[in-house]
């Protein structure tokens, strides 16, 4: 007899007290089963990206939040990837980001509506007061030399001061953290800004041999001052155009005070990164202030005398555009009457000063003009007329022409029909004759 198969040989228990082989693999299964099981599940996990992804997208938001509250990278690194999504976005279909921001930019443009208008009114108010006066030929000429607007140079001439800029400046690195100016104030670099007080104060503490608590407090050149507080770990900088009065360098010291104590630890711990700072803007914008001359203050109002000349001047206009238009009405129906008036035909009518022109033609028998003008309500006008006399054909002025010539008495009708005349009623033999005589070279009458 041969030996037997090795899978025969595996199923036979082997000797007593020795486990077979299915005693081993099941002893192998209890023993790393779990581990085997797990690794198989774990390798599944990473094979399969799509339940690597939902694994990641349950713990994504807990993840974005604390890596945002623990380091200030999260925002550089997502910035370019929701610029191409957003910009993607608008390409694809921008209906979706205008509803989104539908609710804001309303607002926004409204609010920017409103500040520009009251800048531009502002701006008008400041230059009117000051147009009715000597003194605004004397700034219209200068500001006509230095091409400069007029309500700027008002402003400049009616100006205690003004803060036009201020400077958040690290006392340690020199770079500008924050900077803001006021909208009619010239824009220029802060970076350039604050690297030459940086060096000013350099060269005044080797050139002077000043003391390590010695600070540069304020820099004047031409209408200009650089009002400087310093810091423990931050210099403000306010560039005012005028005579700063000793309150304001009290305001910025508080404003610089108020900065360190709500930012002190982002001031200590600045790494280059100035977004952190933009909690200081209202802070900044609370220092920009301008104040008027008191003689500008009272200046605001016009005094009595140019409010009376005003209220003459448009008083004397009212009246010249009343008189204009009420004279200019009667004129026009004054025409349109005599025009409607048969036998006058008006080719001409001019009306200067105080006289009055009209040529035409006119049938010897029609209305008058100048009592027509009489009725009219134009008083105090010439009347000059040029007519070249003519024979209506109008029915009413052939009845006038025919009652004119016949003479008939009263009791006699008379009707006018197209180039015709029918008499009806009673008259003497003797006048009928005549008018049969006259009737046919009256013009106008053909039987």
């Amino acid at each position: 007899m041969g030996n037997p198969p090795a899978s025969e040989q595996r199923k036979q228990p082997g000797p007593p007290g020795v486990p077979g082989e299915a005693e081993m693999q099941e002893l192998r299964e209890l023993l790393v089963g779990p581990e085997k099981s797990g690794l198989q599940q774990l390798q599944q996990r990473l094979d399969d990206p799509k339940l690597h992804a939902r694994e990641i997208a349950l713990v994504l938001p807990e993840a974005l939040s604390l890596r945002a509250g623990e380091s200030n990278d999260l925002v550089p690194a997502l910035q370019g990837t929701v610029e191409r999504i957003l910009k993607k976005s608008v390409e694809k279909n921008p209906e979706p980001i205008i509803e989104a921001l539908f609710p804001i930019i309303g607002p926004a443009i409204r609010r920017a509506i409103t500040g520009a208008l009251r800048g531009m009114m502002k701006s008008f108010e400041t230059a009117l007061n000051h147009s009715i006066s000597p003194q605004s030929m004397k700034w219209r000429m200068e500001a006509w030399r230095s091409g400069k607007p007029f309500a700027e140079v008002v402003l400049l001439h009616t100006l205690r001061y003004r803060v036009e800029q201020v400077f958040l400046i690290h006392r340690e690195s020199g770079l500008v953290l924050q900077h803001v100016r006021d909208e009619n104030a010239p824009a220029e670099d802060p970076a350039l800004v604050s690297g030459m007080l940086t060096a000013l104060q350099d060269f005044a503490r080797d050139s002077f041999r000043a003391s390590g608590d010695d600070e540069l407090e304020s820099l004047d050149f031409g209408e200009l001052t650089v009002l400087l507080e310093q810091g423990p770990d931050a210099v403000l900088a306010g560039v005012v155009r005028g005579t700063p009065p000793a309150e304001l360098r009290f305001e910025f010291q508080r404003v610089l005070e108020e900065i360190h104590r709500r930012q002190g630890e982002a001031l200590n711990e600045f790494d280059g990164d100035d977004s952190v700072f933009s909690l200081a803007r209202p802070h900044l914008e609370s220092c920009l202030h301008a104040e008027l001359l008191e003689g500008s203050e009272r200046s605001k109002r016009p005094s009595r005398f140019w409010w009376a000349a005003l209220t003459l001047i448009l008083l004397g206009v009212a009246l010249w555009a009343f008189f204009t238009i009420r004279e200019s009405r009667r004129w026009s129906a004054y025409l349109a009457d005599l025009k409607q008036k048969p036998g006058i035909v008006v080719t001409e009518a001019e009306r200067s000063g105080d006289r009055i022109v009209l040529a035409g033609l006119k049938d010897p028998l029609s209305a008058d003009a100048a009592q027509s003008l009489q009725a009219s309500s134009l008083e105090g006008y010439r009347l000059e007329q040029r007519w070249e006399l003519y024979h209506s054909l109008h029915p009413e002025m052939i009845g006038r022409r025919v009652r004119e010539t016949l003479g008939p008495p009263p009791s006699v009708q008379i009707e006018v029909g197209e180039q015709s005349v029918r008499l009806a009623g009673e008259a003497p033999f003797d006048w009928l004759a005549r008018a049969r005589e006259l009737a046919p070279v009256i013009p106008g009458v053909a039987k």
